[in-house]
């Protein structure tokens, strides 16, 4: 609840356009509505998360796999990384970036006229 002081000050500048609480809204126009592009995004979306869940199941299933993995980021084996992602059966290879922490993935959708959506998955080992 406001403060009685707060509210009488409130009421007295109400209408004050430069009163900071004062906000008039009803002269805002918003273009109209086509949900178009965000389903398609939204359907892009679907598809860099299965990617992302193909990846991510071999990584937690797969013991030799993670190791592998790790030792070729620590390596700084862009080549290695890129190939055993590729195993996994996923569509579209993530931008792979590594820190002394752990991966660092960014799934992007790949049409390059719509770039609508990305997914970045940040994974630690320290």
């Amino acid at each position: 609840m406001m403060p009685h002081y707060y509210y009488q000050n409130y009421q007295q500048h109400y209408n004050d356009p430069y009163f900071p609480y004062y906000q008039q809204l009803s002269y805002r126009q918003y273009p109209p509505i086509d949900p178009g592009k965000f389903m398609n995004s939204a359907q892009n979306m679907k598809k860099l998360m299965n990617d992302a869940s193909l990846l991510l199941a071999k990584m937690a299933g797969s013991r030799r796999f993670s190791l592998e993995l790790m030792s070729a980021a620590q390596a700084a084996d862009q080549k290695k990384i890129e190939n055993m992602i590729k195993s996994t059966g996923v569509v579209l290879i993530p931008i792979v970036k590594y820190t002394p922490d752990g991966l660092i993935l960014t799934f992007e959708s790949g049409d390059k006229y719509q770039e609508c959506c990305s997914l970045k998955l940040n994974l630690r080992w320290k």
